[in-house]
Formats: structure tokens, C-alpha cells, sequence
């Protein structure tokens, strides 16, 4: 079984793609790839897995042209699975599918025709993400697998190919890089922590008014 995870944007090293997804694939298969910009990012200690770059792109349109450098690097793995990370790399799987006839997996990082729509003016808003998630979902209907990175995408996805061939992985720490935690004692106080990247185009001000109540 040979799995290859193609990115278009994410470095080789990318936490969700190399420290989760990747290295847990190669602790049950022998032969897993990742395709991906920045080389030099391509962690020391790779767990047997095997990295090829492709050229970095900058901006949308050098993205939408990576999608030939991907599918090139791709037909020379003649893999059995395709895992992808963006729209650019799942048009990428999906042509290397009509080659190879391989399974192609989708996994979604976040609500792309939002990211889509705030490029363009508020009036344009609401027309450029019933356009795109129109193109999606036809895209996503002929992949094998959805993975969602939390609940919300998952249910997004679902209604592109179905539940049974959904799922979600959570964009979260795995927990045994912590060690064994201590023993929690409730007293009173409350801690709350977030992790990742938070802005205001991610609900930060949603989330201090919900810590306000």
C-alpha cells in the first residue's frame, strides 16, 4: 500500500499533515510520501516517511498552476491512495484518479469559500460561495473519503458524499507529545485555552464575548 499526501501551500513539516496524519500512517504502512512546496522545511527525522517538492507558489493563481506540477509528481508514485489538503490539490488528485484509479481522500482545513469570498467586495460575498461550494461539492462527490478538521466541516462534507464516508480529525495537539497529565482538581476556577491561529476573521471576539457570560 503506498499512500502519497498531496499538498499545494502546506510545508513538508506542517503539524496536521507530517505530525498527525503522516506519522501515524507510517506506523501501520511502510511507504508513505508526502508532495509538497518549501524543501527546506523537510523535517530530520522524517519516520520513514518520504518527501518530493514541488515549486513554491505564491498567490492564488501560481496555486491553481501547481495543480500540473502536482499531478506530475504524483503519476510517478503510482500511489494507491491520494490524500489532499486544498482545492488546488484535490483538482490534482482527481486527474491523477482518472489515470491510476486509485482512491483519492479529501481533507478539509477550513470553510474554503469563506476564505474564497473575503477576496472580493461584501456585496460579492454570498454569490462567490454559493458559486464555489456548487464546483466543491461536485468535486467532492467523486472522492473515496472526506476527512473534516472539525464538526462543522464534517457536516459540510457529508452532505457532499454521505456520513459513512465522513469523518473528522480534529485540528488539535495529539496528546501524547504532553506526557501523562497530572490528576485535574476542580476549584472553582475555570481555564480556558485555545490553540492555533486566532484572528478576528476566526471568531476571536466571539469567543471573548462568550468568556464574558
Amino acid at each position: 500500500m503506498r499512500i502519497c499526501l498531496l499538498s499545494s501551500g502546506h510545508p513538508p513539516d506542517d503539524d496536521r499533515i507530517f505530525y498527525k496524519e503522516a506519522t501515524s500512517l507510517a506506523k501501520k504502512y511502510d511507504d508513505v510520501w508526502i508532495i509538497s512546496p518549501h524543501p527546506d522545511k523537510i523535517p530530520k527525522e522524517s519516520n520513514g516517511i518520504k518527501f518530493l517538492s514541488i515549486p513554491y507558489a505564491r498567490g492564488w493563481f501560481e496555486r491553481l498552476q501547481s495543480v500540473t506540477e502536482l499531478v506530475t509528481a504524483g503519476l510517478t508514485l503510482k500511489a494507491d491512495v491520494y490524500h489532499c489538503h486544498e482545492p488546488e490539490s484535490l483538482l490534482a488528485a482527481l486527474k491523477i484518479k482518472k489515470t491510476l484509479q486509485c482512491k483519492v481522500v479529501f481533507d478539509s482545513h477550513e470553510m474554503y469559500s469563506a476564505t474564497l469570498a473575503e477576496k472580493f467586495p461584501r456585496w460579492l460575498e454570498t454569490p462567490i460561495i454559493l458559486l464555489y461550494q456548487y464546483f466543491e461539492r461536485k468535486q467532492l462527490s467523486k472522492c473515496d473519503a472526506l476527512v473534516g478538521a472539525t464538526f462543522a466541516i464534517s457536516e459540510y462534507l457529508a452532505d457532499a458524499l454521505g456520513r459513512e464516508r465522513t469523518t473528522t480529525i480534529l485540528n488539535c495537539t495529539l496528546p501524547d507529545i504532553f506526557g501523562k497529565a497530572s490528576q485535574k482538581i476542580w476549584d472553582g476556577k475555570t481555564i480556558i485555552c485555545h490553540e492555533g491561529y486566532l484572528h478576528f476573521s476566526r471568531g476571536i471576539r466571539n469567543i471573548i464575548e462568550a468568556v464574558r457570560w
